[in-house]
């Protein structure tokens, strides 16, 4: 490891209920999840365990159920817990509406270091959920869409009512589209 950083590590203290030397490891437990794009195989029991124990989430049944319910179906609760580690923003509890984490009796040090761990991440992170969300929402619509004998297709928004992208439909029901177009 290099000096520069050595010197970028956080000085952690002591605590009876939470070592130095774990908090270490619990740290570098969520570098690795973040670095990985928080992959299932990187969510380790002990960055669980802090979490659910030190950080104000509450057990969700097991690493599995929490993961699940923050991870696996991006969304709601995926952007809640990014907001809560994300270092631009107030560092509210994703589940229990404040900050009291951030300063509590036990693991106040390493909590904060998550979040300036995680900051670095964000942007990757939030993009990489976001277009997760996105190819989810469109595969649902695409579904439904055939459901009804209808296609969901790419087009180019157009002002013009004659365009083929805004053009209305020809009468024959099988070929009827409907079109979605957005920017970005």
């Amino acid at each position: 490891m290099d000096t520069e950083q050595t010197s970028k590590q956080p000085e952690f203290t002591d605590e009876k209920a939470l070592p130095a030397s774990e908090k270490r490891l619990i740290l570098r437990a969520l570098k690795q999840f973040l670095a990985h794009g928080y992959q299932p195989e990187h969510f380790t029991d002990r960055l669980y365990q802090h979490l659910s124990l030190h950080c104000s989430f509450i057990a969700h049944t097991n690493r599995g159920g929490f993961y699940a319910y923050y991870f696996e179906v991006p969304g709601r609760t995926t952007r809640l817990f990014l907001d809560q580690f994300d270092p631009a923003q107030p560092g509210i509890s994703a589940e229990y509406g404040d900050d009291g984490w951030l300063n509590a009796s036990t693991g106040a040090d390493l909590n904060r270091a998550m979040r300036d761990a995680a900051g670095t991440h964000m942007a990757k992170l939030r993009l990489q959920f976001s277009n997760a969300e996105m190819q989810r929402d469109l595969t649902m619509a695409a579904r439904l869409a055939a459901k009804w004998g209808k296609r969901v297709v790419d087009a180019v928004e157009d002002s013009d009512p004659e365009s083929p992208a805004v053009a209305k439909p020809a009468a024959d029901a099988q070929k009827e589209q409907m079109r979605m177009s957005w920017e970005g």
